[in-house]
């Protein structure tokens, strides 16, 4: 799409479409480091993000891209529930044992 616009509002464009696409790489890496720390919150704000962008692949019709963020989104609710599971069973876990 940055080329296309770019042809109407110069080169320039391009470079900013590319320092938005490393922000929206970082945030979605910055969403994995938490979601691998177990941190609900971040699957939460990922498939809202990811959500969003799917609204953005089907208004513009893009239905490829709208049926691979489907099921990126059911794929990160997965997580979310084993997350919820993980977080439940060390609730439910015996204390470890004391070290000798």
């Amino acid at each position: 799409m940055a080329k296309g616009v770019a042809t109407q509002w110069g080169a320039g464009f391009k470079v900013v479409a590319f320092v938005f696409d490393l922000v929206a790489a970082g945030i979605f890496a910055l969403l994995g480091y938490f979601a691998v720390k177990r941190q609900q919150w971040a699957f939460v704000a990922g498939m809202a993000l990811y959500g969003l962008d799917a609204l953005v692949c089907g208004l513009v019709g893009l239905w490829f891209g709208l049926a691979f963020h489907a099921y990126a989104i059911f794929s990160i609710y997965g997580g979310y529930k084993a997350c919820a599971a993980l977080t439940e069973l060390n609730r439910h876990a015996p204390p470890p044992p004391e070290p000798v």
